[in-house]
C-alpha cells in the first residue's frame, strides 16, 4: 500500500513538473553569437585545431578557389586564407549557440532564436550583429538539412 502511494506522489510530481516545463516560454537568444559548437567565427585555423583537435580530413573547394574546409564529425569549417568563412553543422542534430543547446528544427530555432530576420527559398536566417545563422530546409519536405554560421561580410 505504501509503495502505491509513494509512486502516485512521485508520478504526480513528475507529471506536474513536466507540464510546467512545457508551459514555460523561453526568452529568445537576442545577444550576438560569440560561438557555435565551441568555435567563434573569428577563430583562426590554429584556434580551431586547439579547441576541436585536428580535423578528420581537409579538402579544397572545387568550385571556389582558395577555400579550404576542415571536416569534423557532423561539422565542417571553411577558411579562405587565414579568415574563417563559415561553419556548417549537419542535421539532424543539435548545435550550441553561446553554450545553449539548440535542436536543429525550424520550430525549435524559432522558439529559441525568435522570428527569423530573413526567409529565403532554401531556409530561414537569424542575424545578431554581424553574425548569421541560416537553417537550410529541404524545399520539398521542409526537413532540416544543416545550419550555417557565418559573418555578414561573407555574403
Amino acid at each position: 500500500m505504501h509503495v502505491i502511494i509513494i509512486l502516485t506522489l512521485l508520478l504526480g510530481d513528475m507529471y506536474t513538473l513536466t507540464a510546467d516545463a512545457e508551459k514555460r516560454s523561453v526568452e529568445p537568444i537576442h545577444a550576438e553569437w560569440s560561438e557555435v559548437n565551441g568555435v567563434s567565427i573569428y577563430d583562426s585555423r590554429e584556434a580551431v585545431v586547439e579547441k576541436l583537435g585536428p580535423p578528420d580530413r581537409i579538402s579544397q573547394d572545387e568550385h571556389l578557389p582558395g577555400i579550404e574546409t576542415y571536416h569534423y564529425e557532423a561539422m565542417s569549417i571553411s577558411f579562405q586564407d587565414s579568415q574563417m568563412q563559415y561553419i556548417d553543422v549537419e542535421a539532424p542534430g543539435r548545435l550550441t549557440v553561446n553554450q545553449m543547446e539548440v535542436n536543429m528544427t525550424e520550430r525549435e530555432m524559432r522558439r529559441l532564436l525568435g522570428e527569423p530576420d530573413y526567409v529565403a527559398e532554401d531556409g530561414i536566417v537569424f542575424q545578431r550583429g554581424a553574425t548569421l545563422l541560416k537553417l537550410f530546409l529541404d524545399s520539398d519536405t521542409g526537413a532540416s538539412q544543416y545550419v550555417s554560421y557565418y559573418h555578414i561580410a561573407a555574403v
